[in-house]
């Protein structure tokens, strides 16, 4: 049940990722990084990333398009909240991990037959 959730969760996660990854492409990337323009395969490599990390796509989107900013600090991002986006991220990844490790289904092992002088074990 809850290895049901977390997958909901994540699936729910990556569609709204893939709607801002996809704004933010045709629309945004213009804006935010005017020498982005024109690099098409440029924007398929970062497709993915902004899937997953579209938290801060927002935020940093928002920070330029209402021009508050910093320009000087423009290429070094707020690291105390991106750290901890990371960190929430990465522990929810683990759970994940773990809670399919949990309550997959243990399958019980026929007793070994024995062919010859070789046992053999079968799996099917």
């Amino acid at each position: 049940m809850s290895a049901a959730g977390l997958i909901a969760a994540a699936e729910i996660w990556l569609a709204i990722g893939a709607v801002v990854a996809l704004a933010f492409l045709f629309v945004g990337l213009d804006r935010v990084e005017p020498n982005a323009r024109g690099g098409y395969v440029f924007r398929v490599l970062i497709a993915p990333g902004l899937c997953l990390l579209w938290p801060i796509v927002l935020w940093r989107w928002r920070l330029i398009a209402s021009n508050r900013e910093d320009w000087h600090n423009r290429h070094s991002p707020q690291r105390g909240a991106i750290g901890w986006m990371g960190f929430g991220m990465a522990a929810v990844i683990v759970l994940i991990l773990l809670t399919a490790l949990l309550v997959r289904p243990v399958q019980d092992l026929p007793p070994p037959q024995k062919i010859g002088s070789i046992e053999r074990v079968s799996t099917s």
